[in-house]
C-alpha cells in the first residue's frame, strides 16, 4: 500500500500478479496454485504518442467478448476452476475514464467506499454466505493472505456477525485456526467455506476463518475481519486468496487493486478490485514486479 504526505491526494497500491523474483529463495506456492505473470505491454504503450485509452477500452471490450473458454481444470483448497486461459494482466481497466465515456463501470469490476478510521486503517462491507450476510468494519489488507469474518460465537466481537447455521452454503472443514493481526489482535476459530461477494465480484467455496474468540491488550475491538491480499504461499490455512481466485475464475477486467486513502479522516477513500480510477490522481501509474 503506498501513501502520499499531500491531504487526499492518491495513496495507490496496485497488485499484477506475477512471477516471483527475490535476491534469496522465495517460499513455494501451495501446489496447483495459478500464478500469472504480469505483462507490462500497458506501460510502454502509454508513453507513445498514438496512445488513446479509448481505444484501450474498446479493444479490452472486443477481447472479453472473444475469448475462449479455457480448458484447464485446476483443484485445490479453496481454488474454483477458471473460466478461462489466464496468460498475463492487460492494460488496467481505468473505471473513472469509463464512467465518463459512457456513464457507467465493467461488470467485471468492483469499487466499495471506505471508511477512514483515524488515518489508521480504512474498512468497507462485504457479503458472506448464501443468502448474503453483510459484514461489516472488513479491513483490505496487502500485508496478510487469508480471509478472517467474526463468527455470531465471538461474544466480546462487535456485529453484525457470521452465522454459519444460517447460510446454505457454508462447509466446515475440520480446522481448527489461530493467529495474530497487527501488533496484539489474538483471533481464534474454525476454517470453512462459502461465498464471498463485493459488489458483483463473487467466490464460491471460499476458504476462510469464523472468529470465536479474539483478544486484544490495546484495543476495544478485539475482532477484525480481514480480507487478505497477499501472496497464496503466505496462507496459515492453505486456502487461496479471495482476490487469486477472481483472477483464476476470469472475473476481472484487469489483473488489479487499488486503493485511494484520504488523510485526517476524510471521507472519499475508495477501493477499485479489477480496475484503477485515473479520476482519483494525477500523472500516470508506474508498475513493478513483485
Amino acid at each position: 500500500m503506498l501513501t502520499t504526505t499531500t491531504p487526499t491526494l492518491l495513496a495507490a497500491a496496485l497488485l499484477a500478479v506475477s512471477t516471483l523474483s527475490f535476491a534469496r529463495p522465495a517460499p513455494q506456492p501451495p501446489k496447483n496454485t495459478l500464478i500469472v505473470p504480469f505483462v507490462n505491454h500497458h506501460a510502454a504503450a502509454r508513453r507513445t504518442e498514438g496512445y488513446n485509452p479509448l481505444r484501450v477500452i474498446e479493444r479490452d471490450a472486443s477481447r472479453l467478448k472473444s475469448k475462449q473458454i479455457g480448458s484447464t481444470s485446476i483443484q485445490g483448497p479453496g481454488l474454483v476452476t477458471p473460466k478461462r486461459e489466464v496468460t498475463g494482466a492487460r492494460e488496467p481497466y481505468d473505471v473513472g475514464l469509463t464512467r465518463r465515456a459512457t456513464g457507467k463501470k465493467r461488470q467485471s469490476s468492483a469499487t466499495a467506499s471506505l471508511e477512514n478510521e483515524s488515518d489508521i486503517r480504512y474498512v468497507t462491507d462485504v457479503s458472506v454466505g448464501t443468502p448474503g450476510q453483510r459484514i461489516t468494519g472488513v479491513i483490505f489488507d496487502t500485508g496478510s493472505t487469508d480471509v478472517t469474518v467474526l463468527g455470531k460465537e465471538c461474544t466480546i466481537c462487535q456485529g453484525p456477525l457470521y452465522d454459519p447455521e444460517k447460510s446454505s452454503t457454508f462447509k466446515s472443514l475440520n480446522q481448527t485456526f489461530g493467529g495474530q493481526y497487527g501488533v496484539d489482535h489474538v483471533l481464534v476459530g474454525a476454517v470453512g467455506s462459502d461465498t464471498v461477494s463485493l459488489g458483483e465480484l463473487s467466490v464460491q467455496d471460499q476458504v476462510f476463518a469464523v472468529i470465536s474468540n479474539a483478544s486484544s491488550s490495546s484495543s476495544d475491538q478485539p475482532g477484525v475481519s480481514i480480507m487478505g491480499l497477499g501472496f497464496p504461499a503466505n496462507s496459515a490455512i492453505g486456502g487461496v486468496p479471495w482476490f487469486i481466485n477472481l483472477v483464476n475464475q476470469g472475473s476481472l477486467a484487469s489483473n488489479v487493486f487499488s486503493f485511494y486513502l484520504t488523510q485526517d479522516e476524510a471521507k472519499g477513500s475508495e477501493l477499485c478490485i479489477g480496475c484503477i480510477d485515473s479520476s482519483k490522481f494525477i500523472g500516470q501509474p508506474e508498475y513493478f514486479p513483485v
